[in-house]
């Protein structure tokens, strides 16, 4: 991870943490992160703005990793749970939807 080059502070801060996920198959190009090494690992209070700051955090539809999120990771920095924003994700040729998406339920990632 490269957080440790970044200075300053910021009033608005898009994590995409290197979630551990068995059921994606990766070249282990990068080190992933347990729920409980994320806490220590981003060190969002130092890089968060003293005037307030909005973090949107990707997070897997791992029930586990959304609970942690939500319950403990935000909580613990702090911060407070405010939406959920959904990935839709698409074919890159035809620009259709992987999944089908309906008002109510979405087939997408979530964003807290």
């Amino acid at each position: 991870m490269c957080v440790g080059r970044l200075s300053g502070s910021y009033d608005f801060i898009l994590m995409d943490p290197p979630w551990e996920n068995k059921s994606a198959k990766r070249k282990r190009t990068y080190a992933t992160l347990r729920c409980d090494q994320l806490q220590s690992a981003l060190p969002l209070p130092q890089l968060a703005s003293p005037s307030g700051c909005l973090v949107a955090v990707w997070c897997t539809a791992n029930a586990r990793n959304l609970e942690f999120v939500a319950r403990e990771l935000l909580p613990s920095w702090g911060l407070a749970y405010l939406a959920t924003w959904y990935w839709v994700k698409v074919w890159r040729v035809t620009g259709h939807q992987i999944l089908e998406c309906t008002a109510c339920e979405c087939a997408g990632d979530q964003i807290w």
